[in-house]
């Protein structure tokens, strides 16, 4: 591996590390945000969204059942 990536990845760990030993609620604040906004941003792509065509399917259905 590049000695740059190794340095910016040892950087990283130990300056986390750091912070969850001094302050553990404002690390796993500043580690769990981004991962919310993450999660949220996949579940508003991934989450099924009516179409017309499915109202449309909906209103066969009830007219069929009556």
């Amino acid at each position: 591996m590049d000695q740059r990536f190794l340095r910016f990845l040892f950087e990283a760990r130990s300056s986390l590390r750091a912070m969850f030993f001094k302050f553990p609620v404002l690390g796993y604040v500043f580690v769990s945000v981004p991962f919310a906004f993450i999660g949220a941003v996949f579940y508003v792509c991934c989450w099924r969204r009516r179409t017309t065509s499915d109202d449309d399917d909906d209103n066969k259905e009830d007219k069929k059942n009556d």
